[in-house]
């Protein structure tokens, strides 16, 4: 029972690594997918979707990875994820709920 409650934390902090959830910086609007930088924290924004297109997690507008394309902001669980997207933004617009 001991190995799998510590086998359970190291699983919890991985999955807390992988997915940090912190204020966006900047914002800019324009048709193509655009990386913004980690930055200062600054006020949430609203996102044009709840759910990361490319792993399903939940997103909300205090997360730090974010894509201004085609005038919206999309948030991303990761940087992992956010370049996935970048790379074909048309492709997950279907699934951006």
């Amino acid at each position: 029972m001991k190995n799998f409650s510590i086998m359970l934390l190291v699983v919890g902090v991985v999955l807390l690594v992988a997915c940090k959830h912190q204020p966006p910086s900047g914002t800019t609007t324009t048709q193509t997918a655009t990386d913004q930088p980690a930055g200062e924290k600054a006020p949430a924004v609203v996102l044009a979707n709840t759910i990361d297109p490319i792993c399903e997690m939940s997103v909300d507008g205090s997360v730090e990875d974010t894509v201004h394309y085609q005038g919206k902001v999309y948030g991303f669980c990761s940087e992992h994820c956010k370049k996935e997207f970048m790379e074909e933004p048309e492709k997950y617009l279907s699934s951006i709920k």
